[in-house]
C-alpha cells in the first residue's frame, strides 16, 4: 500500500470519551502499544460505553486522541457525542491545518498503525517542509466498521 497525504483544515472539534495511560510510543514498543490501544477500545465495547457515545454521535465517527509525551502516552476514546455520561472526560482538538492520510478494508488498527508508520518513515523524511506537531495525533474510524474500516489519521502541523 502506497500512503498518500493531504493537507487540509479543520474546525475545533469538541470530544467526550475514556482516557488510559500507555506507556510512551517508540519503535522498539509500537506492536505492544498497539494492542493496547486494542484493548482500550474491547473494554470500551464490552462494557456498552463507547456504542452509548455513538448513539448521540455529530458525525457518527469514533475517535482516538493520542497525546504524547517523553514518558507516557494519554490514549483518549471518544465520540463527537450530545451524550454526556459523568465517568467520561472531554478532550478538545484544536482547529488548524492537519496532514491527512487514508487506508481501508480489513481492521482497523492495524490501517491506523500502517499509515502512522508510512508517515514517520516515509512521508516525513521525504517532505521535510511539513512541520509537524508531534504532541498529538487523531485515529479516526470513519465507517463505524472496525473489521471492514474505512480510517482516517490526523497530525496536526504546526
Amino acid at each position: 500500500m502506497t500512503t498518500t497525504y493531504t493537507v487540509q483544515q479543520f474546525s475545533e472539534l469538541n470530544l467526550t470519551g475514556y482516557a488510559t495511560t500507555l506507556p510512551a510510543l517508540s519503535t522498539t514498543n509500537a506492536a505492544a502499544v498497539s494492542e493496547l490501544k486494542g484493548q482500550h477500545f474491547q473494554t470500551l465495547g464490552r462494557s456498552g460505553k463507547f456504542s452509548a457515545l455513538l448513539q448521540g454521535s455529530r458525525d457518527h465517527y469514533g475517535y482516538a486522541l493520542s497525546t504524547v509525551t517523553a514518558t507516557q502516552l494519554d490514549y483518549f476514546a471518544g465520540a463527537n457525542t450530545t451524550v454526556t455520561d459523568p465517568a467520561a472526560v472531554k478532550r478538545q482538538v484544536p482547529a488548524g491545518a492537519y496532514v491527512v492520510m487514508r487506508a481501508q478494508g480489513g481492521y482497523d488498527r492495524p490501517l491506523f498503525d500502517q499509515l502512522l508508520s508510512d508517515f514517520f518513515t516515509e512521508i516525513l523524511p521525504q517532505n521535510p517542509q511539513l512541520s509537524v506537531n508531534r504532541a498529538f495525533f487523531l485515529e479516526i474510524l470513519r465507517n463505524g466498521q472496525p473489521q471492514n474500516a474505512e480510517v482516517e489519521v490526523r497530525i496536526p502541523l504546526n
